[in-house]
């Protein structure tokens, strides 16, 4: 999917202002790729196509959300965390409702999303979101 349509999920799932533009570079910098144009792209996982962490977890969807060994969490659920909106949201439920926010991801905790916050800024921008 693209910056902008990855920027619209974001929005969908509840993220706001400066979160909206956090979700987007964290997503980027687990999932998103540049394609042969060098647009931004994030992988939409398939199933069977599941990546696992440096500790070996399955990671799942766009925020790579991993089960912990929790089956019965919804919101950690590999099959629908395959869906790109489910696993947005997911993840706003995961920042907002949990103490850890934005440190359940590695490319937050790591600051490499930090180098894609200008690019994520102006998808967010282009797809109508926030103020240029």
């Amino acid at each position: 999917i693209s910056a902008e349509d990855m920027a619209r999920l974001a929005y969908l799932a509840g993220f706001r202002g400066e979160d909206l533009v956090i979700a987007m570079a964290v997503a980027r910098g687990e999932s998103g790729r540049q394609d042969e144009t060098g647009e931004t792209r994030f992988h939409v996982f398939v199933i069977g196509d599941y990546n696992r962490s440096r500790n070996g977890e399955l990671a799942v969807g766009v925020y790579q959300i991993q089960p912990l060994g929790d089956p019965n969490n919804p919101v950690r659920d590999p099959k629908s965390n395959l869906n790109p909106a489910v696993n947005t949201k997911n993840a706003f439920i995961l920042v907002t409702q949990t103490p850890n926010g934005w440190r359940h991801w590695s490319a937050y905790t790591g600051g490499g999303y930090s180098q894609f916050m200008d690019e994520m800024r102006v998808a967010a921008v282009n797809a109508g979101l926030i103020a240029p």
